[in-house]
This record gives structure tokens, C-alpha cells and sequence, in this order.
């Protein structure tokens, strides 16, 4: 029985990819048009950006909980952490985007808590989660690497189904590009210098593969009996910002500062954070096998 369902699901979720790829080619060569919102019934709507956002919330937090009471963690103090961390990564996310675009927001302070115009990123929802992650962690007394490797495979899980929200949004995309596989942006998303262009990289689309490629590791080397807490997060910081590294250089709607791409900094910073994580890991397991060799 349990067979059949799993036939069934395949091929109901593959009979279900199939009109999706037909709908985004049909977006991504101008064809169709795609509206932020989900639902909108007068000045009230949700949009596909918070719908995703949600979802993956609470698959994410539905999973983690078995790995919550496999570990034998309070699961009320971990509930705690988790809520409070996404405020904070809420903030964060806000705070880095306000200072990547000041020139606008010193002008019109009003929009800074406007938060439903759009607006946030990405590294600053990690570096706000994690600081709060932290900070609860050590006010509970439980290990904040054990934490945050059972969070990281869905960060990032929620990070690459929430590139979606970008697609309908038409945001995130990248520099013009005549490639097959390029983006139609309608001229009321098009940045002003590049008006007189109509097909960009749908840059969304490779940091929602590359993400999911992510998790799908994450995954695997969870289930790694010889690894270390801490090796599912420092993964995820740096296979992460790989990706992101590369696909800045087709992004040119990015915080820069003397001409430098704050994200490629980041990018490369926790890069060499998790390297030397795992190159410390190396270390000492090679000076524990001496010793007891």
C-alpha cells in the first residue's frame, strides 16, 4: 500500500511540474504576467513572497521538532529561540536593506517601517537570526551549534523556495542577457537605466537551484554518522555563500561601497568561516588518530 502512494505521489507531483515549467517559460518570455499577490480583495492581499516564506516556515519547524526531541531539547525553549530569532532576522533583514539603499531612506524616512513595499535581505536575516539564536542559546544553556544545525537544512529549504517570491514580485533578477534561458521584466519593474531592455538573468532561478542543491547535502550529511555538531550550520554559511558569491557578479542592484559588493565581502568572510571550521575538524581528528595510533 505504502507503495502505491509513493507511485502515486510521483507521478502526481511530476504531472503537476509539467503545467509549472510551461507557466514559468510563459513569464520568462513575456507571454503571461504574474501578480505579487496570492490573494488581494481591496487594499487587503497576501503575497507570494510571504505565502512561500510561511510554508517553508512551518515545514521547516514541523521537521525540526522531531529532531528536537530526538536530542531531548526543551521544546519550549526552542520555540522560543526559533520565534525570536525570526524577528530578529526580520530586523535584520530590514536593517541591512535600509542601510544598502540610505541614499533613498534619508530622504524618506518614512518608508524604513514600511516593510510591505518590499525591502529585505538576506544576509541580514542570517546574521540578525543568528546573534538572537545565540544569545537565547546561551541564556537556555543548550548548545547553540546543536541548534543551529538542526535549523540550518531549512534556512536554507526556506531561503530557496522564498527566491520564488521574487519571481512574482519581479525583483532580484539580474544584469540583461540575450541567453535562452533569459527573464522578460515588464517596464514598470526595470531599473531606470535599463529601461530599453527587456530580457534579463533570472538570477532568482539560480540561487533557488543552487539552494535547493544545498539542502538536498544538508540532508545527506545529516544523516552522517561520524559528523560533528556544527558541521550541518558551518555547511550552510559557506556552500550558501559559494553561490551567492557568483551570483553577485550578475547582480547590479546590490549594496556597494567604495565600488565593492558588501555581499561578496560576506560571501567571502563566512566562506573562510566555515573552511576553517572543517579545517580545524581535519586538525583534530588527524592529532587524535596519532595519539591513539
Amino acid at each position: 500500500m505504502k507503495k502505491l502512494i509513493y507511485i502515486l505521489v510521483v507521478i502526481g507531483a511530476f504531472l503537476l511540474f509539467i503545467p509549472f515549467v510551461l507557466f514559468v517559460r510563459d513569464v520568462f518570455t513575456g507571454v503571461r504576467d504574474v501578480s505579487p499577490y496570492l490573494l488581494k480583495i481591496g487594499n487587503f492581499g497576501i503575497k507570494w513572497y510571504s505565502f512561500f516564506i510561511a510554508i517553508s516556515f512551518v515545514i521547516g519547524l514541523t521537521f525540526a521538532h522531531r529532531d528536537v526531541r530526538r536530542y531531548g531539547i526543551n521544546e519550549e525553549h526552542f520555540d522560543r529561540i526559533i520565534f525570536w530569532s525570526a524577528i530578529g532576522a526580520f530586523v535584520g533583514a530590514r536593517l541591512y536593506h535600509v542601510f544598502s539603499s540610505w541614499s533613498y531612506y534619508k530622504n524618506h524616512p518614512g518608508e524604513i517601517i514600511k516593510t510591505w513595499h518590499g525591502g529585505l535581505a538576506i544576509y541580514g536575516a542570517v546574521i540578525g537570526a543568528v546573534v538572537v539564536a545565540y544569545l537565547l542559546c546561551k541564556k537556555y544553556r543548550i548548545n547553540f551549534l546543536l541548534i543551529a544545525d538542526i535549523a540550518s537544512p531549512w534556512l536554507i529549504f526556506g531561503q530557496a523556495l522564498g527566491r520564488w517570491g521574487n519571481f512574482f514580485n519581479h525583483e532580484a533578477y539580474g544584469i540583461p542577457t540575450n541567453l535562452p534561458w533569459k527573464m522578460f521584466i515588464p517596464p514598470q519593474y526595470r531599473f531606470e537605466n535599463y529601461l530599453n531592455y527587456s530580457y534579463y538573468h533570472p538570477t532568482f532561478l539560480y540561487e533557488s537551484i543552487w539552494n535547493f542543491g544545498v539542502f538536498a547535502f544538508l540532508l545527506w550529511l545529516k544523516s552522517r554518522k561520524n559528523r560533528k555538531t556544527g558541521d550541518l550550520f558551518f555547511a550552510y554559511i559557506g556552500l550558501y555563500s559559494i553561490g551567492r558569491f557568483w551570483v553577485e557578479f550578475l547582480r547590479f542592484d546590490t549594496w556597494r561601497v567604495l565600488g565593492i559588493k558588501i555581499a561578496h565581502v560576506i560571501a567571502i568572510l563566512f566562506i573562510l568561516i566555515s573552511a576553517l571550521w572543517f579545517l580545524s575538524i581535519r586538525y583534530k581528528y588527524s592529532e587524535s588518530a596519532k595519539q591513539h595510533g
